[in-house]
Parts: C-alpha cells; sequence; structure tokens
C-alpha cells in the first residue's frame, strides 16, 4: 500500500461517510487533486504522455454493457529524459499534431497526474507493462511513480519469488551506478515483462481523507513458466519449473506521503 493524506475534513463536512463525495466536494469538479492551472486537467496530461509516446492507453469496457469503463490497459514505451529535452525544463514545446504547449515540468507531472483517473463508483484499475519494444534511458524521477504504482516483488507467486532472487543474485554486481539508484524490480519488469494491476481509493480515517494504492499479481498471466525457465536458463540457479494454471495475491503499497 501506498498512502497520501490529503488533506483534513472540516466540520462542516464530517457528516459525509463516503470518502468518494467528500473528495468531489473539496477538489474542482472532475480533478482528483488541485490544479495549479484548471486548463491542465487530465486530458491534457493524457495527451502528453500519448502524444510523446511515451504510453499506450487503451480503455477497456465491460463486454456486457459498453458503457461501463472497467479499467484502462497502458504499456510504457519510453521516456523523455533531461537530455532528450534538450532545453531548460521550464521551456514550452508544442504536442505533435496538436495545440497544446507543455514544458518538461508538466511531462513529468503527467505521469502522476495520469494516474488519477478514477469511475464514480471507484472501481476503476490500471493494467501496467513495459512494452515489448521499450528502449531507452529511465529517469531518476520515475523512481517516484514506480514507488507509489509499480510492481512490488512481494505479490509474485512463489514460485517466481524463487526466480526473482535469482535474477537478483546475478544482476546485483553487473549494474552501473547509474542503473544501482533504481529498484530491482524496475530492472526485473524491464527486462521479463510481468504484468501488474493497480487500483487506487479514497479512505476517511478520522479528519483526515487519505489515498491509497493496490497492487495485484494478474491471475491469468499464461507467461510465467516462460518467465520462470527464462531466468533460469539466463542465470543458471533455478531448476525448470512447473506452474500452477493461476494464482492471486494483491498487496497494499507500504509507504505514506503527505500530500
Amino acid at each position: 500500500m501506498y498512502s497520501w493524506n490529503l488533506f483534513y475534513i472540516e466540520s462542516n463536512r464530517s457528516i459525509d461517510t463516503d470518502p468518494y463525495k467528500i473528495a468531489t466536494r473539496y477538489f474542482p469538479p472532475n480533478f482528483h487533486w488541485i490544479p495549479e492551472i484548471p486548463a491542465k486537467n487530465l486530458q491534457f496530461y493524457f495527451s502528453i504522455l500519448i502524444h510523446t509516446d511515451s504510453l499506450t492507453i487503451k480503455p477497456i469496457y465491460d463486454k456486457t454493457d459498453d458503457s461501463k469503463l472497467i479499467y484502462h490497459s497502458v504499456y510504457i514505451l519510453r521516456f523523455i529524459t533531461k537530455e532528450d529535452w534538450g532545453t531548460h525544463p521550464s521551456t514550452s514545446k508544442k504536442l505533435r499534431d496538436s495545440e497544446i504547449t507543455y514544458n518538461y515540468y508538466d511531462y513529468i507531472n503527467a505521469w502522476l497526474r495520469f494516474m488519477l483517473f478514477q469511475t464514480p463508483d471507484m472501481s476503476h484499475s490500471w493494467f501496467f507493462n513495459f512494452d515489448k519494444n521499450f528502449k531507452g534511458k529511465i529517469p531518476l524521477w520515475f523512481n517516484k511513480w514506480w514507488h507509489q504504482f509499480g510492481l512490488i516483488p512481494n505479490i509474485f507467486p512463489e514460485e517466481l519469488q524463487q526466480a526473482y532472487k535469482s535474477f537478483i543474485q546475478a544482476i546485483s554486481s553487473k549494474l552501473d551506478a547509474y542503473e544501482s539508484k533504481f529498484p530491482y524490480c524496475i530492472h526485473f519488469s524491464k527486462r521479463f515483462k510481468p504484468p501488474w494491476i493497480l487500483k487506487w481509493s479514497y479512505e476517511k480515517n478520522g479528519d483526515i481523507l487519505q489515498r491509497f494504492a493496490f497492487v495485484k499479481w494478474w491471475d491469468r498471466f499464461s507467461h510465467m513458466a516462460n518467465m520462470i525457465n527464462t531466468i533460469s536458463k539466463e542465470f543458471g540457479q533455478n531448476p525448470l519449473i512447473q506452474v500452477p494454471a493461476s494464482s492471486t495475491t494483491s498487496k497494499k503499497k507500504t509507504n505514506i506521503s503527505s500530500s
């Protein structure tokens, strides 16, 4: 679990018990944060990440009710680093095929803000993975995103836990100074592409409204056996493993932050 303390609930709002209603009465319409500039809304941040080819984002609807959005699938394609930006972070640029202008600070914020999409019934989830064609350098600021929304090895099924330990033992001495600044799980995810599911929700804790992020293993992931056997062949520390058909594990992110 990762949690944020969002704001204090004043006495005139204390009669509310529904955390979502408390949030919507505090934040501006269609926002789940306090915007610095109202025009920099979810659509603004979605557009930045899509038009810069940083992510592919696809909405998935209920098969029996095409008006009900269930989740978004997201594949990480690449990052724009400070070096890629090529000028001062405050310098504005225009998105491709768009009149929208943004700066590098907006690009960084886009990674954090697009995650705050939510449905009124708080049922929305995210399906994440690194794209098979992912390439390029990961910027250090992505550590913050990963800390809040990224995959955590605690949710791995037991068989994958063992393979993950072998992976860590094999690469720990091979990472350079820059690569060592990232969690092992980022390197693992970038290389082997295990998917993960993330959901977030509001919770009322006394006089404070909090946001909680949860991550879950995708129990229909059909390539885990191949992944484990690939790790075994590459690092030679695990026997070939036959993996059960499905395994479900979920965890809350385990940190708290004030916001």
